[in-house]
């Protein structure tokens, strides 16, 4: 699911459909280079650790969230070419219908399991209301802004290269993403 944790749509399609979320992402946050008490990073672990919880209250279900730990070295998009040192955000979670969580491993912690004992369904009571709005987080207007252009340069990099490369390895089209 990755972003889509964070997204009102995708709550919204699942709510009162599941009666439990498995899935997983690989955020990763700014170049290492960034100063650990830097905003920005200290917001995307803010986001990273309640999205498993706010997930699961507004489907009144609970939420197994699998996460990447570990390091990359990435590039700067849409400059390709300009390689970053950096690491996913990890966050591993079980939490259950109300958002508790029942077990977790941070980032720091490495790879590893966690288990838990979950009960599948939805809680009694009535799930958190979906902001209506995209994004269920909140972020910064300088973030938005990025998103929108990075959205723009991706769409055109998908068109020029990786549509082109899939019609060549596959003979065919890719399915259309649902929007």
């Amino acid at each position: 699911l990755c972003w889509e944790f964070i997204r009102s749509r995708t709550a919204a399609r699942l709510k009162g459909r599941v009666g439990m979320v498995v899935g997983g992402s690989a955020w990763w946050t700014v170049e290492d280079a960034v100063s650990p008490d830097a905003p920005q990073r200290l917001h995307e672990r803010e986001i990273m650790k309640a999205t498993p919880g706010t997930f699961a209250r507004m489907l009144g279900v609970p939420v197994i969230h699998a996460a990447h730990a570990g390091r990359f070295a990435g590039q700067d998009w849409p400059h390709v070419g300009v390689p970053y040192a950096s690491h996913y955000l990890g966050e591993a979670q079980i939490v259950d219908g109300k958002g508790g969580i029942l077990a977790r491993m941070l980032r720091d912690e490495g790879e590893g399991v966690i288990t838990a004992d979950i009960s599948f369904g939805r809680i009694a009571e009535e799930p958190a209301a979906i902001p209506d709005r995209y994004w269920i987080a909140e972020f910064s207007e300088e973030l938005y802004r990025e998103w929108e252009s990075e959205l723009k340069s991706g769409h055109e990099y998908y068109l020029s290269t990786t549509l082109p490369s899939a019609k060549r390895r596959f003979g065919r089209s890719p399915p259309k993403q649902a929007r």
